[in-house]
């Protein structure tokens, strides 16, 4: 795929990946067996780790 540098753009967008192999308890009761967690990290952490912002979003 080609990457195209457009103004104003984000940067680099790199897709990660997380794997807990422990059971999740949910509050209704479901136990999710394991799950995997996906998700995008733009950019790099200061040292600091000022510029870290979380979105989360429905499905």
């Amino acid at each position: 795929m080609t990457q195209t540098n457009l103004k104003n753009s984000v940067g680099v967008v790199s897709p990660q990946r997380a794997h807990f192999p422990e059971p999740l308890y949910l509050q209704s009761g479901e136990v999710l067996d394991g799950f995997e967690l996906i998700y995008e990290t733009y950019g790099e952490l200061s040292a600091d780790g000022s510029n870290a912002v979380l979105v989360c979003h429905a499905l």
